[in-house]
């Protein structure tokens, strides 16, 4: 499957919604949580990163590819919104 709800203690709705995304190629606690979880492993498998050197989005995105991922930011947002998933704004 490719979306999976996970916990860990560092994600709190004391600091914002209590949901964040898992980005385990840009963040220490995403890394840590994921291996955890069996997402990626230590050799690297399952390690997704769908950006390249400049920030932008791979052809891995098709939908954002060759936006910098900032830029890409209102895209993202208006599709979760406009497909029903968007839980926070």
């Amino acid at each position: 499957k490719a979306f999976r709800v996970v916990a860990d203690p560092y994600v709190s709705s004391e600091a914002g919604t209590g949901i964040v995304h898992q980005a385990p190629a840009f963040g220490e606690d995403d890394h840590r949580v994921c291996l955890a979880e069996g997402i990626v492993s230590r050799d690297g498998s399952g390690m997704l990163c769908p950006v390249d050197m400049n920030g932008c989005f791979t052809n891995e995105v098709p939908d954002f590819a060759g936006q910098h991922v900032k830029q890409a930011d209102k895209g993202i947002r208006d599709r979760l919104r406009d497909s029903g998933h968007l839980v926070f704004n």
